[in-house]
């Protein structure tokens, strides 16, 4: 799914994003500024921006923003653009297309989800958008493979991959496509080849520190594991897994690796410990959306029940799960539903019911195909790639003789070829120095030209520094009319989060440079604001600071700026209640092509809070982190130590 970088006001909007009733309408005040906003590609540019920073906390809020967004794109492609604004009405009405198409997937509605990824997929590609085009690729791929045609879902993934290689696309997207086309040799029973492609992929997520990749990997690997019954390796595996996804917070990653381990359960007959993990699973894949997990989870719950001859139970999550897994079309989660629904309805006595499930069972297993059937297609298919491959290489060796050839009879006329040239050059020097007089006068405008923008952009960030003070002095309006402390609470953190934004236009505005942001001197004026918020003198608390001389672009800088006035809000509130001589320590190194952000104090250190998304600092911080592309580790054994990594910056020199 293709992201955007958030403007200043969704910023705004997601800092107030589900605080208590009392702001609601200044929430829509701001959004309403947002949606009204001229021209319509902001509007429209913002709508899909706000989509891609809720959905995490709101997964309907992807469909309904980005339809009002391709809507809007819709409209003003019907009027008559320029070539500028219509690509322009077109790239955006590809991104809403594509995001709404990853919102069908995951609810199970794959026609729809189709529908979507091919048009974007052909606007993408009338535009060279080769990013749009890989990403597409594999969604399309993906939704083949949920529908059981294991060998288009390969195709896509391997035309995803090649175009990423071509294009020198980051490791982390090129590990997408390597894993789900491990995936597809998994299952189609070429367990070598899988894990082949499987540890390429770890390596790259290794690389890039990507403990969310690592996490996926290790649940894949362990399915090969539980496939041959290595039982130890399995679990090894999918605990490792487990481990990675509540240090990094990924609920999803949480549902699979429950998922996994209630299935190894089940295989050894520990039905009891296989319920609780599959308990654990349904509550998270319920909470993500994930239509496939819940209906595989309802399937599981109910075959262990049925071992425990609790047949009611059995046949309530069965029928739970067969009923999703019919509304998505699921072929493999509908055939796992009747076979135990087949088995309830016989130990129940209903032998009607039971043989239509055992029928459809049957049908879904044709669908499907029979597996040797598959794999003995699927085998094919690889061998007429090679064969072709082999075809084609014999093909250029043959050209590259003729070629030889040609060339030794042609050294002549590539001789006179080279005079005819040197003749053309001498005539095009003279008319280079001809234009290089009206370059000079057409130089000298352009220049003037750049002053005046300069004087322009200066302006704009003086008021956008205005605005933000204007919107921190009616937050102070605001909290001075409260009387609930928590609410009162909420407004000042929102003062703190505006001032960290706000700080960085006066800053550029200040300076005269617009180009971006010196972090060291930003962070220590961010400090002294939070001090004086806190009411902290210097002597309260011991503030040692290392920073690398680093001048980064405003998008990069205020994301970064906030989740650092984040961390520092959280040490000032909690950290320092039960300690004689306070110690905050912030560091900032760039290091290998990587930003290195270090917040620590000398406090107790709890992380239990972390592990969840019901403090809207974490879920700011989170959604902050996804947009820098950056990861984070968590040490609370002296104190609490945040380290952050961020790849995704730009650094102005």
């Amino acid at each position: 799914m293709k992201t955007l970088i958030s403007s200043l006001f969704l910023l705004l909007v997601t800092l107030t994003f589900g605080q208590e009733n009392e702001q609601k309408a200044q929430l829509d005040s701001i959004w309403k500024l947002t949606a009204n906003s001229e021209p319509d590609t902001i509007r429209t540019k913002a709508y899909i921006d706000l989509s891609v920073i809720l959905y995490v906390e709101n997964f309907d809020t992807l469909l309904s923003l980005n339809q009002i967004a391709y809507e809007i794109a819709q409209e003003n492609l019907k009027k008559d653009l320029s070539e500028h604004d219509r690509n322009s009405f077109l790239g955006l009405q590809a991104d809403a297309g594509g995001n709404m198409g990853f919102y069908y997937q995951e609810i199970g509605e794959y026609d729809h989800a189709m529908k979507y990824y091919n048009e974007a997929l052909k606007i993408h590609a009338s535009h060279h958008d080769y990013d749009g085009i890989s990403i597409n690729l594999n969604n399309i791929g993906m939704v083949y493979n949920y529908r059981g045609d294991a060998l288009k879902s390969l195709d896509y993934f391997l035309m995803s991959l090649k175009i990423d290689q071509a294009r020198g696309a980051d490791l982390e997207e090129i590990a997408i496509s390597v894993n789900n086309i491990a995936y597809i040799y998994e299952h189609q029973g070429d367990t070598a080849r899988a894990l082949d492609y499987y540890e390429q992929a770890l390596e790259m997520y290794r690389q890039t520190e990507n403990t969310v990749g690592q996490a996926q990997i290790s649940i894949n690997v362990g399915a090969i594991y539980r496939a041959v019954w290595e039982i130890d390796k399995a679990r090894n595996c999918f605990n490792e897994s487990l481990k990675l996804s509540y240090k990094n917070g990924h609920d999803r990653g949480k549902a699979s690796a429950y998922l996994s381990l209630g299935h190894l359960m089940h295989m050894e007959k520990l039905y009891d410990s296989s319920i609780y993990y599959l308990d654990s699973a349904l509550f998270f894949f319920k909470k993500e959306g994930d239509a496939a997990g819940t209906s595989i989870s309802y399937s599981n719950l109910a075959k262990n029940y049925f071992e425990k001859g609790e047949i009611a139970l059995s046949e309530q999550y069965a029928k739970k799960g067969h009923d999703m897994a019919q509304q998505m079309g699921h072929p493999y989660n509908i055939k796992g539903t009747a076979e135990v629904l087949k088995k309830v309805y016989k130990a129940q006595g209903r032998y009607k019911e039971s043989l239509d499930m055992y029928e459809l069972e049957i049908q879904m297993r044709d669908s499907l195909q029979n597996l040797e059937t598959e794999q003995e297609a699927f085998q094919k298919q690889l061998q007429y790639q090679y064969d072709r491959e082999q075809e084609l290489s014999d093909l250029k060796h043959q050209q590259e003789i003729k070629v030889v050839s040609v060339q030794k009879a042609n050294q002549e006329k590539i001789i006179m070829l080279v005079i005819v040239i040197l003749c053309l050059v001498l005539v095009s020097l003279a008319l280079i120095f001809y234009r290089l007089r009206k370059t000079r006068e057409q130089k000298r405008l352009i220049e003037k030209k750049n002053q005046e923008n300069e004087l322009l952009l200066g302006e704009i960030h003086h008021r956008v520094k205005n605005n933000l003070q204007l919107v921190s002095s009616l937050l102070s309006l605001q909290e001075k009319s409260m009387d609930d402390d928590a609410a009162r609470q909420a407004i000042l953190e929102g003062k703190d989060r505006v001032h960290a934004m706000g700080l960085i236009h006066k800053m550029l505005y200040s300076n005269d440079d617009f180009s971006g942001i010196e972090m060291s001197s930003y962070i220590e004026k961010l400090v002294d604001g939070l001090m004086s918020t806190f009411g902290l003198e210097k002597e309260d608390v011991e503030v040692q600071m290392n920073f690398d001389v680093i001048k980064l672009d405003v998008e990069t800088a205020i994301p970064l700026g906030l989740i650092i006035n984040e961390l520092i809000t959280n040490a000032f509130k909690h950290a320092y209640q039960e300690v004689e001589h306070a110690i905050l320590r912030i560091q900032l190194e760039e290091k290998n092509e990587e930003l290195k952000i270090e917040v620590s104090d000398n406090g107790k250190g709890a992380v239990n809070h972390l592990d969840t998304d019901k403090t809207f600092g974490m879920r700011l911080i989170k959604s902050l982190m996804r947009q820098l592309r950056g990861n984070w580790i968590l040490d609370d054994s002296n104190g609490m130590n945040y380290t952050i990594f961020i790849k995704d910056y730009k650094r102005i020199e």
